[in-house]
């Protein structure tokens, strides 16, 4: 099977693409304009935020494609993953360009809402990965056991990253 062969991975890969675009350019943002690296509004956010959430929706598209998924369970997963990764960089990068925190803001009602939007698109995230590391346990002859061992810490490094801190 040729990479990205669905419409829904192409999509998911040119979003990817323009996600990376968004952080790089923030980045040039940042060295025009300068200001704080550090602290709770800063361009350091949409940077990383942009190159982050762009490479892993780029890789797990490429991923997807060697789960033993329906063809209909692959794309609603892409699907609801891709736009929820637009949604977490677009609100990020929205609070920074208006100056103000884009995490825990309560200021006013619209940054209340701009904060809890992402937040809970973090809950669909650990939705979304969760389902396709459970699809990377089921066996799958379609791919060698490299694979598949590679597919499978790969899913339990990102679901790690995903759990909270502890206090």
């Amino acid at each position: 099977m040729a990479p990205f062969r669905r419409r829904v991975e192409r999509a998911a890969v040119a979003v990817g693409a323009v996600l990376i675009v968004s952080g790089l350019f923030h980045l040039v943002v940042f060295a025009v304009d300068g200001g704080p690296w550090d602290g709770p509004v800063s361009w350091r956010k949409p940077v990383t935020f942009g190159l982050s959430f762009g490479l892993t929706l780029i890789t797990v598209t490429w991923v997807a494609t060697h789960l033993p998924l329906g063809e209909r369970a692959r794309a609603v997963l892409l699907g609801v993953l891709t736009a929820d990764c637009v949604v977490e960089v677009g609100g990020i990068t929205l609070q920074a360009w208006r100056g103000v925190p884009p995490h825990l803001n309560r200021e006013t009602p619209f940054d209340s809402a701009v904060s809890t939007v992402p937040a809970a698109g973090g809950g669909v995230l650990i939705v979304v990965l969760t389902a396709m590391a459970v699809a990377a346990l089921r066996p799958n002859p379609r791919v060698t056991p490299s694979m598949l061992l590679a597919m499978r810490a790969g899913f339990a490094t990102l679901m790690a990253g995903l759990a909270p801190a502890p206090p």
